[in-house]
């Protein structure tokens, strides 16, 4: 069987596992302009244990004014029911 190797726009091409997963977790978190606390994920991270700081900095670096997401929560109801 032949594993095909993964290319991204600028033709930079990935052949090994760990190569792929490099290239995959780069181009999947790409930092967003008004993200203060953007940081990319640490490779092979996808099941470490958030700490409370970290859920409170995501939570309240949000704006009440953000339109709700897929679950149709607003933020305000979100902060309303924390701790």
């Amino acid at each position: 069987m032949t594993v095909e190797a993964l290319t991204d726009r600028e033709g930079n091409q990935a052949i090994t596992s760990l190569e792929k997963q490099e290239m995959l977790r780069r181009k999947s978190f790409l930092p967003n302009d008004d993200d203060k606390y953007y940081e990319l994920p640490l490779a092979a991270s996808g099941h470490t244990r958030v700490t409370e700081q970290a859920g409170e900095q995501a939570l309240y670096s949000q704006s009440f004014k953000k339109a709700p997401g897929p679950e149709m929560l607003s933020f305000g109801a979100i902060w309303l029911l924390r701790k």
